[in-house]
């Protein structure tokens, strides 16, 4: 999936399971400015999606950052191929992804 924002633009890949309302899988970011974290600061956020959700059509997961306390929050509308909604942090980015071929 492709994410374009004013804090900047890359791939996030998603590897979803679902098992009725329960989403787990992976995820990675792939040179997207961190959004979490102050000053510049790199963070590492980790692979594992936790506590993922799907109700109606409304994704909700969180991701650990490795070397930073936190996490940062992803809340997601799914339609279709697309997923729009946010990903937050220390800022909140907003998201529009959509499938792409593996």
């Amino acid at each position: 999936m492709d994410c374009r924002d004013r804090l900047g633009s890359g791939q996030i890949k998603l590897r979803l399971a679902q098992e009725g309302t329960k989403v787990s899988g992976k995820q990675s970011v792939v040179g997207v400015i961190p959004l979490y974290g102050t000053g510049g600061q790199q963070i590492m956020l980790g692979e594992d999606i936790r506590e993922g959700t799907l109700e109606d059509s409304t994704l909700i997961f969180h991701v650990t950052a490795d070397n930073a306390p936190g996490q940062v929050n992803f809340t997601l509308t799914v339609s279709g191929e697309t997923m729009t909604g946010t990903a937050c942090g220390y800022t909140c980015a907003t998201l529009k992804l959509k499938k792409s071929q593996f």
